[in-house]
This record gives C-alpha cells, sequence and structure tokens, in this order.
C-alpha cells in the first residue's frame, strides 16, 4: 500500500474519504481543509451518523458506493496494514495517512523544522545518493527499532524530502509512537520491490535482515556505517 505525506500527493479530482472517525481522522480532515480538497465522508465500522458534518459510512455501504477504482480513503489510523486488507482496492485507492499525520502533529508541537545540523547533512549524503531518483516525498523504513533505529530516526526528522513510513524488524507487529513496526516476513509478503520505501539500516545487528532483503530484490537499501548518535542541547 501506497503512504500519503502531504494532501499534494492525493490524485486530483479524486472522491476522497477518510478511514477513521478518532484524532488522526480529525487531523487529517484538518489538513484536507487547509490544502482546500473536499471530503465526501468518513468510513467507520463502530460508529454512524455524522462527523464534522459529513456521513459516516460502514465499510460495506462504502464499497456498495463507490465507483469502481475511483475514490481515494486516506487511512487515519495506526492499523493501515489491516484496514487495507478490508478495503476492496477495485473500488478505491487506500493510502496509509500516518505520514501526514506525524506531520502534522510536529507542527502543532513545535512549528517547522529547524536547519539540518552538520552531522545530520553528512547522515542525509550517504542516502541521498541512492533516494536522488525516487518520487518527492520519499517514503523510508528502517531496519531494526532499538535504540541504533530510534537514533536514526530522530536524525531523520528534519530530512527535506524523505518521511519515515515504519520499521522492520523479525519481531513479532506492533506500533512505536504510532508508528508500524513491520515483521520482515509481512514486508517481504506484501510489499513490491519496484515500488517499496526505500531502506535504511543503521546497525549491524540486522546485517541477516539486510541480506535477506537484497535476495528477494529489495535493492533500495542503504546500510550506514554510522548512524550519528542524538547529542542533547
Amino acid at each position: 500500500m501506497k503512504h500519503a505525506a502531504s494532501c499534494l500527493e492525493l490524485p486530483i479530482d479524486a472522491p476522497v474519504h477518510i478511514f477513521g472517525t478518532g484524532i488522526g481522522g480529525d487531523i487529517v480532515h484538518t489538513e484536507l481543509l487547509r490544502f482546500g480538497i473536499p471530503l465526501r465522508g468518513f468510513i467507520d465500522d463502530t460508529k454512524s451518523g455524522l462527523f464534522q458534518g459529513k456521513p459516516i459510512l460502514s465499510t460495506a455501504m462504502f464499497s456498495g458506493q463507490a465507483a469502481d477504482g475511483a475514490a481515494v480513503v486516506l487511512i487515519a489510523s495506526q492499523h493501515w496494514r489491516a484496514i487495507g486488507r478490508q478495503l476492496d482496492q477495485r473500488r478505491c485507492v487506500p493510502l496509509d495517512a500516518s505520514p501526514m499525520l506525524r506531520a502534522a502533529q510536529r507542527r502543532r508541537m513545535r512549528g517547522e523544522a529547524a536547519a539540518p545540523t552538520a552531522q545530520e547533512q553528512s547522515l542525509y549524503r550517504q542516502i541521498d545518493a541512492m533516494a536522488r531518483l525516487l518520487p518527492v516525498p520519499t517514503p523510508y523504513v528502517i531496519l531494526g527499532s532499538g535504540a541504533e533505529a530510534m537514533r536514526l530516526r530522530q536524525r531523520m526528522d528534519n530530512h527535506p524530502t524523505l518521511y519515515l513510513a515504519g520499521y522492520v524488524d523479525a519481531t513479532p507487529p506492533g506500533f512505536i509512537d504510532w508508528i508500524d513496526v513491520c515483521p520482515l516476513d509481512v514486508f517481504l509478503a506484501e510489499e513490491e520491490p519496484r515500488t517499496a520505501p526505500l531502506i535504511l539500516s543503521a546497525s549491524a545487528h540486522h546485517r541477516h535482515l539486510a541480506a535477506s532483503l537484497r535476495d528477494h530484490g529489495f535493492d533500495r537499501l542503504v546500510e550506514l556505517q554510522h548512524a550519528p548518535k542524538a547529542t542533547t542541547p
């Protein structure tokens, strides 16, 4: 499934629905208003009626009304993988909206990101050679979900064109701050090498994961020799 980091990535003139009527759905709705993009309604199997003045449809009701392949569904939930499987992709284009949520939350909490530090710029140079031919903005995933991954994530927050789509690890599925931690076998089963996010590895402990990904044709993979540690201001 594709990810949406900005409303600018949405197809022009496509009817847009938001899956979810919680905090995430409210934030994505606000993002649509910022860009003047009309919203048809919300999808939620636990509620009915109206939300933000728009109708709430069940998944079954939405599937019955949507024209084949025409509608865009922004999934405003950390469970976007499971929800994406529920939606009939012949009738809609499901998009993971969690990158959009995180970008909006960062703006609300601290304003626009500061300029990259010298250490961050050095890190970005190791990555940009691989990313320069990819669409902008570019999603990336981090191999692992431990301390090294967290340090890399902190440094990558200031990158101008890349955004974090999740983590890949040899662990059960889970979440870190709304961000998907995907088991390696699920990632291999659900992603295609041609369209998969850029993959970053910050630790030698995950060389076996990197080797497995390369064996399956995922060659947009950057193994960083040294992910600089974050320093306390």
